[in-house]
This record gives C-alpha cells, structure tokens and sequence, in this order.
C-alpha cells in the first residue's frame, strides 16, 4: 500500500512535463504580433489622414497598436482554458504551424498565427456577448483542436 508520499510522488512521475517551445516559435509568435500592430498603425495612420490636424494623425496612429494589444490581452485573458493559459495557446498555435526553422517556415507560421490571434479576438468579443461563462475556453480548446488536426508536422 502506497502511503501519501509515496502517492504523490508517483502522480508526480504520471504527469507530462510541460512541452517546451524553440526559440524559433517565440519568434514566430512575436512576428505576428509587431505585424497586427503595424497594421493597426498604418490603419488608424491612413484613416486619419484626410481632413484631420497632424498631431491628431499621430495620436490616432499611436493608439492603434496600443489598443490592439490590450484587445489580444483582453482576449487571452478571457480564452485561457484549465491545461494552459491563453498566451501558451498562442504558442501552441505557433508550434501546431510551424515546420522548422527557416524563411519557408515563417512563411507558414506567422500569417496562421495571426489569423489565430484575430479568431482569439471574435472568440473573446463572442463571450462578452454570450450568457455561458464557459463559452471562450470551450471554443479557444475547439479552435485549438482545429489547428492541432491541420498541424504542419505529422
């Protein structure tokens, strides 16, 4: 009979340990964010361009790369399921289309990313709306699923 050192220490060994991420997929990641937020910038920069003072322009143009980010951590905030948080889900997208290290790669990678962060975002605007406090982390597991069938490597 196991007493409960002995116990926890044999769940201890049952449990996998935590995957851990290249230095290539942080990168990926990143590289999709600082594109999201130099379309942010470009954006807000261009629909401000016509009839409003410059100093408005520049205002305008800096605040959409700072309201981009706190819509994603807003999101990730709300998307985090009981095995990980939302920013390790992001990783995990990242490492599900990722197929190496190189230029073909990132290719890859970071435009799927970035359509990941912006389907975190509708899932997370989705729940604002929604009565079920579940609803973000059941669909961010399923969009999850979604890109863990169609994953890169096999």
């Amino acid at each position: 009979m196991l007493d409960d050192r002995n116990a926890s220490k044999a769940k201890k060994a049952e449990e996998p340990a935590p995957a851990r991420f290249g230095m290539h997929i942080y990168l990926y990641l990143m590289a999709a964010i600082l594109l999201l937020c130099i379309g942010a910038f470009l954006g807000c920069f261009w629909l401000t361009n016509s009839g409003y003072p410059e100093d408005w322009q520049m205002f305008a143009a800096l605040a959409g790369p700072v309201l981009v980010l706190a819509i994603v951590w807003f999101a990730l905030a709300r998307c985090s399921i009981p095995q990980f948080s939302g920013f390790r889900g992001l990783l995990y997208m990242t490492a599900y289309m990722s197929s190496g290290v190189g230029s073909y790669a990132a290719i890859i990678a970071v435009p799927a990313v970035m359509v990941g962060i912006v389907g975190t975002v509708a899932i997370a605007a989705g729940s604002s709306v929604s009565t079920d406090g579940s609803f973000a982390p059941r669909y961010f597991g399923r969009f999850l699923g979604l890109y863990y069938r169609h994953r890169m490597y096999q």
